[in-house]
């Protein structure tokens, strides 16, 4: 709520655990927490593994269906690492996924990775998913996933991860501000 007051508009990622996808009061939680700060729901994006996902399909999609009521975004994250069949993308209720670091080695120089990633990209977007990528290093990269149509980016090309204070410190530098 501070950040939004000294006007720093950004979406804070938070990762769930697979006993925070079984808390019955995981949903209550949010909510309360929301309201106790007066933000609005947009201000916050839940990441799940698919590791998480997989261990109890059907409570997490119940979990996911009630944090999308809230207003809350939800994202599917370390897609593609392997850990759950491509059968079960249609039936999850998320807004995102994030395409992990592990598809990015060899990108610039192989055309069968170029391939997997594109393919992944536009498969996600098929079901109408945004897409972000994980851990982009270098401006040829960047490039490349641009071309692809991915909709976020997230790496150390733009900032290693901040504590708060570091953040608040940079944030004008980050967001081309000043």
């Amino acid at each position: 709520r501070a950040w939004q007051l000294a006007g720093l508009s950004l979406k804070v990622a938070v990762n769930l655990s697979t006993q925070d996808l079984r808390s019955a009061s995981l949903i209550t939680g949010i909510e309360a927490r929301l309201k106790q700060h007066q933000l609005e729901a947009s201000a916050i994006s839940i990441e799940i593994t698919e590791s998480k996902l997989m261990q109890d399909l059907d409570g997490a999609v119940a979990t996911i269906n009630h944090l999308r009521q809230l207003g809350v975004d939800v994202a599917i994250d370390d897609f593609g690492t392997g850990h759950s069949s491509l059968a079960y993308l249609k039936y999850l209720p998320v807004d995102e996924v994030k395409i992990d670091k592990a598809f990015l080695g060899d990108l610039e120089i192989d055309a069968r990775a170029r391939h997997i990633m594109d393919t992944s990209i536009r498969l996600a977007k098929g079901l109408g998913f945004k897409v972000t990528v994980e851990g982009v290093e270098t401006e040829d990269i960047l490039q490349l996933l641009l071309g692809m149509g991915v909709d976020k980016i997230q790496g150390d090309i733009f900032s290693q991860p901040l504590k708060p204070k570091e953040l608040e410190s940079r944030w004008p530098k980050l967001s081309g501000i000043g």
